[in-house]
């Protein structure tokens, strides 16, 4: 499997078999997005999340899309229930809960999704919008994709806490960079996770291929 961390919460991850997910399309550059997307995760309707071109880009006529209900609605895609397990071929999405703790800051419960991707023997979980949410300890995953930002989201220090209540074997810190966050914060999160537990943690450059 290759993932490509495109920026902010954006990926594009494609099996041996050339599936493609893109996870979040919005960040980076335009070369990274072609019309080849199998399916399209969209967490939430947040501009930094959603980028229409972006989807016009990469949607194919069989495109699957599985998001939250509003842009359900206006992508013409799947509303993502959370606990339902929705099959694509081979692989397989659960939506789960991501919402911010703090009133009026960030996505509110209800409104965003993550993901727990089951792909090719492995278990992939994109967090989403999210804080440090005690429904974190039902996710049991291999590979971790976890907000470090600070602002609407987890910040490092919290990230580390889920990574100790997820235990994945590999945790790649998102959502910073860019609109929110810097490399400081991705920094100081894998310093944490590797100081206290065994967890890999990679901080990949925008655009580097990363082999899982």
């Amino acid at each position: 499997m290759k993932l490509i961390w495109l920026g902010h919460a954006s990926f594009r991850i494609e099996t041996k078999d050339g599936f493609v997910i893109y996870i979040d399309p919005f960040a980076g550059d335009d070369s990274e997005y072609e019309k080849a997307a199998s399916l399209i995760l969209i967490s939430h309707h947040g501009y930094h999340h959603l980028g229409y071109e972006k989807v016009r880009m990469i949607r194919q006529d069989d495109t699957s899309i599985l998001t939250n209900s509003q842009s359900a609605y206006e992508l013409n895609g799947i509303r993502g229930v959370v606990g339902e397990k929705y099959e694509f071929g081979d692989v397989k999405v659960k939506p789960v809960h991501a919402y911010s703790l703090r009133p009026g800051i960030g996505v509110a419960k209800g409104e965003g999704l993550g993901f727990v991707v089951y792909i090719e023997n492995r278990i992939l979980y994109f967090a989403g919008s999210t804080d440090l949410i005690p429904e974190m300890n039902e996710i049991v995953c291999d590979i971790a994709l976890l907000p470090v930002a600070a602002s609407r989201t987890m910040g490092p220090e919290e990230a580390a806490e889920a990574v100790n209540m997820i235990k994945p074997k590999v945790a790649i810190p998102m959502y910073w960079g860019s609109h929110v966050g810097t490399i400081d914060d991705a920094e100081l999160f894998k310093e944490i996770v590797e100081e206290k537990t065994d967890v890999k943690v990679l901080i990949p450059k925008v655009d580097e291929v990363v082999e899982l």
